[in-house]
Order: C-alpha cells, then structure tokens, then sequence
C-alpha cells in the first residue's frame, strides 16, 4: 500500500511540472535528481526511500521554479518583447473572459482625481515608438524611397505606426444585429488589436457641398495598402512566455493573416530573432517590400 501511494503521489507530481514545464525541462530535471539520488545513496549513505526522494524532487522544482520565475532579462530585450507583444496584448479567449467580468464601478471621488490632475496618474513619453519601432520606421521610408523613384508617386504612400484593426476593418453590425452574440464575439475579438506598421495610399477624392454644383470639396483617403508586422520570438518561441502566450498569440497571428487574405491587404511579417532591429534588417525589409513596388 505505501509503495501505492508513493507512485500516486510520483505521477500527479510529474503532471503537475508537465503542465509547467517544457519535456526538456522535465528530463534535466529528473536527470538532475537521479544524480542526487545517487550521491546520496553510494557516497553519503542516507536512508534514500521513496518519500525522502518525492521530498527532495519537490524542493528542487520549487528552487527551479523560483529562478524561472523571478529571473530577469536584459532591458533592451524586454522592452523590444513588451513593444513586439503590445499589439496582442490580450487574446480571443482573454477578450471573450473579459467580457464576461463585472467591472465595479468607478469611484466619481477617484474619477474626478484622475480628470483634473492627470500628471499624477500618467508620464508623457518621449516618443510615440520606441526605439526598435523608430529605427525600423526609418527603414521602411528608406526602402520606398529606394523603391520608388517617381517623386510624385512616392508622396502618394504613407506610413503610420500602430495602427488599430478596426480603424481600417469594420464590423458588419447591420448584418448582425440580429445575431447578437456573433456581433459581440466580432467586436471583442477585433478589440485591442493593432498592426505594427501600415503603409497607405494617399488618394485625392472630390465632392460638392449640399446646396451647391459649383464648389467642390477636396479630402484625401489613406487606403490600406500594405500592413507590417514585427514577429520577434514570442511568436515563435515559448522560451519567455510559456506555451500557454505562444498559444495565444499564434491564434491572434492566424486571426490577422485571415483578415489579410480575405481583405487583399497583404501581411509582411519581419521576423526578429533577437527582438532586436539591426542594420541587417533594411536590406531585408527592402527585400520583402520589393515584390509590391516592382
């Protein structure tokens, strides 16, 4: 019966850590205690039974939990991660969980606290892109403008950062207002998305005022014409994150690719294994631009 129990308490210890941790992690890890048990059993000849072995494998995954945990990454790494993973900061399930959540309402004492002192509740930043966006900004201007010879032609394209889906993607709530929980899953899993870059088309567009045949108006429409992603390693690596974000984002990525190919705008994503732009990275995007400015 002990011996029962012991291997009950074995597996649900190792489902435990599976659900936490990578095999990988999992194999050094149990190499590492083998090793321990056998120290400890040859060289120091302690009484190794099963429970003082449970006890000491379970110390040593909360030791490696508490490094994984509390370890800290260089400063330019993160804030490239933070600025790659702040387009999808929250997922289609996280949105749908939310909406869900009783939010309490907001103190009108506190409210009013925020409205009339906002210097004390936010910090203006220096620049509206950090520096990894700034530099690749700067690259991709630089590539039109290698691509696109014609001065006129080239002040017809634009290129604005961080740009919302749902400023140029628009739900078909009409169509919808008869189904109201798939207009409430469009509009959430819309939500909180935005594209790194889009590069638009400036067109000149005419019409005339109400009462008048004489005078026309001029506006200019800034059509989508090709978006930018920035893909560093959350998209493509749990290493940081877990398998649980990878998850997440690769179905917001999925969910941008659909749109982009359902929509005709094409998805150029820029891949940055170190999260880091390099100068390396303009011959690439001018590479991948080339294609669409032949």
């Amino acid at each position: 019966m002990p011996q029962f129990i012991d291997t009950v308490l074995f597996i649900f210890i190792i489902y435990c850590i599976y659900k936490r941790f990578s095999l990988k992690t999992i194999i050094s890890i149990s190499a590492l205690l083998a090793l321990m048990y056998w120290i400890g059993s040859h060289y120091l000849h302690l009484p190794m039974n099963h429970i003082i072995s449970l006890i000491i494998f379970a110390i040593a995954i909360y030791t490696i939990y508490s490094l994984f945990k509390n370890r800290q990454h260089p400063s330019d790494q993160a804030n490239s991660q933070n600025s790659v993973l702040q387009n999808n900061s929250m997922s289609d399930e996280q949105q749908l969980q939310t909406s869900h959540q009783v939010l309490p309402s907001l103190d009108n004492e506190i409210v009013s606290n925020v409205m009339n002192n906002p210097d004390t509740f936010y910090t203006q930043a220096s620049s509206i892109m950090n520096s990894n966006e700034a530099r690749m900004f700067y690259y991709i201007n630089k590539a039109l403008d290698q691509l696109i010879t014609n001065p006129t032609e080239r002040s017809l394209f634009y290129v604005f950062p961080q740009v919302s889906l749902h400023s140029f993607i628009k739900i078909r709530t009409d169509d919808l207002q008869d189904h109201p929980e798939e207009l409430d899953t469009a509009r959430r899993l819309l939500l909180n998305k935005n594209v790194d870059f889009i590069i638009c088309k400036c067109q000149k567009r005419y019409f005339t005022t109400l009462g008048s045949t004489h005078h026309k108006q001029t506006f200019f429409e800034y059509q989508p014409f090709i978006m930018i992603e920035l893909d560093g390693t959350s998209h493509f690596s749990e290493k940081y994150y877990g398998e649980k974000a990878l998850a997440q984002q690769k179905k917001s990525d999925a969910f941008k690719n659909t749109l982009s190919d359902n929509f005709m705008i094409p998805l150029i994503r820029h891949e940055l294994p170190t999260n880091t732009i390099h100068r390396e990275d303009y011959h690439k995007i001018l590479e991948e631009l080339h294609p669409y400015f032949p």
